[in-house]
Parts: C-alpha cells; sequence; structure tokens
C-alpha cells in the first residue's frame, strides 16, 4: 500500500477523521478523545503495528490493581490488541493488524478501543496531570530528552532553563575525569591480558566503552566534545597500557638479577626499545597499538552512533497544548 513517510496511509485518514493532528517525523498521530488526550505511535516493525499511550493518573477511589484487570479483560474483547498495561502515569496498549484488514476490522477496533478506556477513564476518577508536579491545568505534550511527557507551563519553563543553563555551561572538566577513571579499566584489562599471554589489543574495545561511559556519568550527558576528549585521552591510554605490560614483562626478567624497582623500569621502557637489541619487541609494541587503535574504533562505533544522534534531539520541545 501506499505511504507517506512510513506510517500507513490509512492510520492519517483514521487520525483526521478522529481529529487528530500529524507530525511525520516522529512518526505520530496525536489529539483528545472525549476529553483525554492520546498519543499513537507508528512502530518501525511493521506499518500494520501501532501503540496507543494515554496519560492518565489516578485521583480517587480506584486501585491501579482494578485498572490492570480492566486492561485484561480489553485485551479478551479486542483482535488486534497484543498487550495494555498501566504504568502509573501513562497507559500504553499495542495494536498488531494483519495486511489488507485495515477498513474491516483494524481501525474499528482501535476506535472502539478509545471509546471504552475513555468512558472507563472517566467513570473512575482518572486525571490527566503534570508528570512533574502533579497540576491539572496549563498543560503541554512535550518532548523531554527524547522522550515524550505531558507537564505544566512551569514545569516546562524549568526545564527549559535547567537545558539553556546545561548547554551555557555544561560539565566538560567533570566528564573529563569521568573518562579517565574509565579509561583506567581498560588500562587494567590490556595489562592482565598481557600478563596471562593473551592478545591485548581487545581492550582497546573495553577501554573507549568505559572511558565515554566514565564521561556521561560525570557530566551528565555525551555529547561531541566529550566524544572527541574521550579519543583522544584513549590514544594516551592504550600506549600507557602498553607500556605498563611491556614494563612487567622486563621488571619480571631483570629483578632476579638487578635491584631495581618496577616504576624504574616503567620509566625507562620508551628508552629501551630504541635500542637496536630491542628491535623485535619494538615491532610487536606498534603492532599491539595498531590492533588496539582498531579495537578502540571498533568499540567506540556504537555508544558514539547513539550520542551523535542524542546529540540532534531537541532536549526541550513543546508540542501541542493539552488543556
Amino acid at each position: 500500500m501506499e505511504m507517506e513517510g512510513f506510517m500507513h496511509k490509512e492510520m492519517k485518514k483514521f487520525a483526521q477523521e478522529n481529529g487528530f493532528l500529524i507530525e511525520t517525523k516522529k512518526e505520530i498521530a496525536y489529539g483528545q478523545k472525549n476529553g483525554f488526550f492520546f498519543v499513537i505511535y507508528q512502530m518501525p516493525i511493521s506499518i500494520y503495528s501501532h501503540r496507543v499511550q494515554l496519560f492518565v493518573k489516578l485521583k480517587r477511589g480506584e486501585r491501579e490493581a482494578f485498572f490492570s484487570d480492566f486492561l485484561n479483560e480489553c485485551k479478551e474483547r479486542y483482535e488486534y490488541l497484543l498487550n495494555a498495561y498501566f504504568s502509573g502515569e501513562k497507559m500504553i496498549a499495542q495494536f498488531q493488524g494483519k495486511e489488507g484488514e485495515w477498513e474491516e476490522n483494524y481501525s474499528l477496533s482501535i476506535d472502539a478501543f478509545l471509546e471504552e478506556i475513555t468512558r472507563y477513564c472517566k467513570g473512575k476518577g482518572f486525571i490527566q496531570c503534570c508528570e512533574g508536579c502533579g497540576k491539572e491545568y496549563g498543560l503541554s505534550f512535550c518532548e523531554l530528552e527524547g522522550e515524550d511527557s505531558i507537564i505544566c507551563s512551569d514545569c516546562f519553563d524549568k526545564k527549559l532553563k535547567e537545558e539553556k543553563a546545561w548547554e551555557k555551561n555544561g560539565n566538560f572538566l567533570g566528564g573529563v575525569i569521568g573518562g579517565f577513571l574509565g579509561s583506567f579499566i581498560g588500562v587494567a584489562f590490556w595489562t592482565l591480558l598481557g600478563q596471562l599471554g593473551y592478545d591485548s589489543s581487545i581492550a582497546g574495545m573495553v577501554m573507549i566503552f568505559f572511558a565515554l561511559k566514565g564521561y556521561e556519568k560525570f557530566s551528565g550527558k555525551l555529547d561531541k566534545g566529550g566524544i572527541a576528549a574521550c579519543s583522544l585521552l584513549c590514544l594516551l591510554m592504550i600506549w600507557v597500557a602498553e607500556q605498563t605490560t611491556w614494563a612487567f614483562l622486563f621488571y619480571n626478567q631483570w629483578k632476579i638479577y638487578n635491584q631495581i624497582t618496577y616504576f624504574e623500569t616503567f620509566r625507562n621502557i620508551p628508552s629501551l626499545i630504541k635500542e637496536e637489541e630491542f628491535g623485535e619487541i619494538r615491532m610487536a609494541l606498534r603492532e599491539d597499538l595498531i590492533k588496539g587503535y582498531m579495537m578502540m574504533a571498533l568499540g567506540a562505533f556504537g555508544t558514539v552512533r547513539q550520542a551523535f544522534r542524542n546529540s540532534k534531539k531537541t532536549g526541550v520541545k513543546r508540542i501541542t497544548p493539552v488543556n
């Protein structure tokens, strides 16, 4: 069937018939039905797969367990309803249709479910309120760092100020400290593998992973500056790890015959490997470094790709007023 974007054309038709708005970039349809705000997500696994989300909370009387029982009953009545649950702040229902059955049954099933769930919520005292402070007025449907939420204007303004302050000041120094501490896990792993006689280069993958995670933990968010800082840091720390490994090898050989400390051995490694008699060791060291940097690039790929995707997201974005 023809599509504009990924969202099924019949879903767009269904949304328009119900007065819902469509945001093509997010592949969602949203709007009010019987006084409650719904969002319908087009799932990427199939054009016949959709998630229906209703933002509600309990105000009086009804226990969450009763709502769960009601949703379980709905699964038995609605053919295309695969799963439905209540998180305490939102109801989420997963629908899965079949090709060629949209106009006949699928859209009717979603529409009937929306009608029944709104009647139930209205009768049981469910409310729409800010997920931050609980206010029931001045609400907007917003995107907060990639997550959809309903919040009031006060909480939105607060989040916006926090985002602007973070962008202005950031916590780059804290992130670098976190990246430095994370890289030490890779150094330790590299040295351990070397002592056990295994190829140490795989530790390059471990090093960049923990460096990036350390930066994110201490900074609060992994950004492009953090990726660059961690990459440069790991280029240095891989050399430190390799120098540490060779220092242990030399020290274990020499300590029997000479009164020498490990730290003295470590400090002299750069000058030792320049000597002609250590040509083979110099070649082996270079090979280890090259393989280590290759493994580092491989280990960073997934985390860096996700970080760049996240950096393109708007931290705080108001999509539409709710009431």
